[in-house]
């Protein structure tokens, strides 16, 4: 998603923008209440619920980003350098100011590409966790990902990203288990105390 300030990309779950520092607003999951802990506590003690939580088997991979997505700070940082040194060239005397500011931009551009490497290399390693969580929709989108808000057994909330593989689209106030990798939905299986699983994802 755009930055609203400045036009960068970002991550839809990103609170502030990666290339100006803007604060971006975004929607929060519910807090947990009595009646959905007391959902957790009765979840926990199935069977079914230990398994899940320990089973790793057959989980989506998450795909790294593209190289062009990963570049395109650089690429915009470059055009920027380029416009400069364009406009100060006729003039000597401001060549030392363009040459000093397009430095500057391709300076900011390398920091902000080594950042986002750095942060898919960590995502790609991260280990995966199995939490119960109640998942529920959010307005945002990342291309045809979808964005969901956990409100995870223990009082924390999360934003995810769904990998591109979850099959299906878990229903908004589903309880069940989510597969997690750092902030990325591997799959989610819906439970209820009297019922079996229902899995989404592959």
């Amino acid at each position: 998603m755009k930055c609203p300030h400045c036009g960068a990309p970002n991550a839809p779950w990103a609170p502030v923008c990666s290339f100006c520092g803007s604060a971006r607003a975004l929607p929060t999951a519910t807090a947990p209440d009595a009646a959905l802990e007391q959902t957790f506590a009765q979840l926990r003690a199935l069977p079914d619920t230990s398994r899940l939580l320990q089973d790793r088997h057959g989980l989506p991979s998450v795909p790294p980003r593209s190289p062009f997505r990963r570049l395109l700070p650089l690429l915009m940082t470059a055009a920027m350098a380029a416009i400069v040194v364009a406009n100060t060239w006729s003039d000597p005397a401001a060549h030392g100011t363009g040459l000093v500011a397009a430095t500057a931009f391709i300076a900011i551009g390398l920091m902000v590409t080594y950042r986002i490497t750095r942060r898919d290399h960590l995502l790609q390693t991260a280990p995966v966790e199995a939490v119960l969580a109640r998942i529920q929709e959010t307005p945002l989108d990342d291309d045809l990902r979808s964005i969901f808000a956990l409100t995870v057994d223990g009082g924390r909330n999360r934003h995810v990203l769904a990998v591109p593989d979850l099959a299906g689209t878990p229903s908004s106030g589903s309880i069940g288990v989510a597969w997690l990798r750092g902030n990325r939905l591997l799959r989610f299986a819906a439970l209820t105390p009297d019922a079996a699983p229902s899995v989404h994802g592959s």
